[in-house]
């Protein structure tokens, strides 16, 4: 049986423990003691480990833990994955100089299995510059200005479609297979911002759309089939004083066209949500500590109450059987 191994980073750089006692060090990783060591991605697939540290970054396998690349980018401070691994995407802030006013690309698109520079595109706005895929990785999006490029089967040079004229502030591609799913977020500049919902790649018709109040941004949380999704909407002040956090909201729009905003019975912060695998009902995380959990169907009617904790995280169990509750070191589990 294979061991799972936990990539550590620590004062003297970057190194591979076996996560099982007596937690020894993995022999075969090429450890890096360099204390520039920024950031570190196992891919999708388990198959590939990347990190980064001041003047390179590196690929290796972990079948055997191989170096397959170490190519220069100094400035690199992030690393992406496509959804199947195939694709490493590597992130350095967006900079202007007076010999190069204008800037250079700074998101640079490598092959995993061998660190080959497929593509280099530009983001001024650090917020949106991780390119999304489709589950199969055949449709490709990546945000400029406001809208969504999209780009087929690998090909980075041909924009197949375009979401334009919306003025996003955020966009996500649905998981699962195909019908494909885009969610956009528009925020307001008078009245209320929107969520809309598009099947790709009409993006003349509107598949659904949420309209709300309030919402300076957006965190989407897709379910598993990729037919429902979640929109946790904040703003970065409550203007009524009410709450640290901001005013919040949680949003369902549906590939059906139904739309409900979640009711939660107790003030206070939004924490948590997530779908059960079985994409028909979600878990939400909310309220003043001694926080509440509460399981909610597609209808947004709660059909289940877990009671009150110190949590502020939950997840399910691959079966959607068991979810688990989590702050900081303390674990709640529920069947």
């Amino acid at each position: 049986m294979a061991i799972p191994n936990i990539a550590v980073r620590g004062s003297t750089g970057l190194a591979l423990h076996q996560s099982q006692s007596p937690y020894d060090p993995v022999s075969k990783f090429p450890s890096d003691v360099s204390p520039t060591f920024k950031f570190m991605l196992f891919g999708p697939n388990g198959k590939h480990f990347a990190w980064i540290n001041n003047s390179k970054v590196v690929i290796v396998k972990t079948s055997d833990w191989k170096t397959i690349a170490e190519l220069d980018y100094p400035k690199a401070a992030q690393l992406a994955y496509s959804s199947k691994g195939t694709y490493l995407v590597v992130y350095e802030p967006f900079m202007t100089t007076p010999s190069n006013p204008k800037g250079s690309p700074n998101v640079h698109i490598l092959k995993t299995a061998d660190g080959q520079l497929v593509k280099s595109l530009e983001y001024r706005d650090y917020k949106l510059w991780t390119p999304q895929w489709s589950s199969d990785e055949k449709i490709c999006a990546r945000f400029l200005n406001g809208d969504v490029l999209f780009y087929e089967n690998s090909n980075f040079d041909n924009i197949i479609h375009r979401i334009k004229g919306l003025k996003l502030n955020n966009y996500s591609i649905s998981p699962g297979n195909q019908p494909l799913n885009i969610l956009c977020f528009i925020p307001a500049k008078t009245g209320p911002s929107n969520g809309r919902l598009f099947q790709y790649p009409d993006f003349s018709t509107i598949v659904a759309n949420k309209s709300f109040f309030q919402a300076d941004r957006v965190e989407i949380f897709w379910n598993l089939k990729g037919t429902a999704s979640l929109m946790l909407t904040s703003t970065d002040v409550d203007k009524t004083g009410a709450s640290y956090y901001g005013k919040q909201g949680l949003h369902l729009i549906t590939s059906k066209g139904d739309t409900s905003q979640v009711i939660v019975n107790k003030e206070g912060p939004l924490y948590n949500a997530a779908w059960s695998p079985s994409s028909n009902e979600f878990c939400v995380i909310y309220g003043f500590m001694p926080s509440k959990a509460t399981l909610y169907n597609l209808k947004c009617d709660a059909v289940m109450e877990f009671g009150t904790g110190t949590f502020n995280a939950v997840y399910y169990n691959p079966f959607g059987n068991n979810i688990l509750y989590i702050l900081k070191y303390n674990f709640y589990i529920f069947k």
